[in-house]
């Protein structure tokens, strides 16, 4: 059993305290923020180092490690995953197991990926037509490879996205138009903890 806390943050609700969320950035991060050309894009930014201070006590991003495929780690744990899209951020905190973690708004794409689908999968979306369908698959997917580390650096492994044949275990749930997957190689237990711009930028 894979023991995590998934911590969600709407970045809206630091429009308000932008400023002050910029200030705790890191240093490269508050720059990536500040040249973001629409504020919603700065304020995800915002949220994900947010998050990173709240979940992990980080405030330097210098002391990740990279992976090949330009995961971040920490040298000492925990294990985490981060991502960001639509008006939400998430990070995924573990303990040592691989992990990894997907949230996108729950929308359908005009064009499908085919390349990253199997033939089963694109037949089940050909039947299944929501965004939280294709979302549902999409975050599958994203999260797996990103519990490998290598996110669609390359292709994936071969394993279904429609049902857990004991590569990949998901938990997936809908918060608020979007969908969130949490992956990891065993059963996963999951503490959700939704968070306000008071718990994020108190000391």
């Amino acid at each position: 059993m894979t023991e995590a806390t998934l911590y969600l943050l709407n970045a809206r609700l630091l429009a308000d305290h932008k400023e002050e969320a910029l200030f705790r950035l890191c240093a490269r991060r508050r720059a990536v923020a500040e040249h973001m050309v629409e504020e919603k894009d700065c304020l995800l930014q915002c949220a994900a180092g947010a998050l990173l201070r709240y979940g992990l006590g980080v405030t330097d991003e210098s002391v990740f490690s990279i992976g090949e495929f330009g995961k971040p780690s920490l040298p000492e744990g925990p294990e985490f995953n981060l991502s960001y899209a639509g008006s939400y951020a998430a990070l995924l905190v573990g303990k040592d197991e691989a992990i990894g973690v997907d949230i996108e708004p729950a929308l359908r794409p005009d064009v499908l990926p085919r390349k990253m689908l199997t033939g089963e999968e694109m037949a089940w979306l050909g039947e299944h037509t929501s965004g939280a369908d294709y979302c549902l698959l999409w975050t599958r997917l994203e999260s797996a490879l990103k519990a490998e580390g290598c996110g669609l650096a390359i292709p994936r492994r071969d394993f279904s996205l429609l049902e857990e044949d004991g590569v990949w275990h998901w938990d997936s749930r809908t918060y608020e138009g979007h969908i969130v997957t949490c992956a990891a190689a065993s059963p996963l237990n999951i503490t959700l903890r939704v968070l306000t711009a008071e718990d994020v930028l108190q000391d």
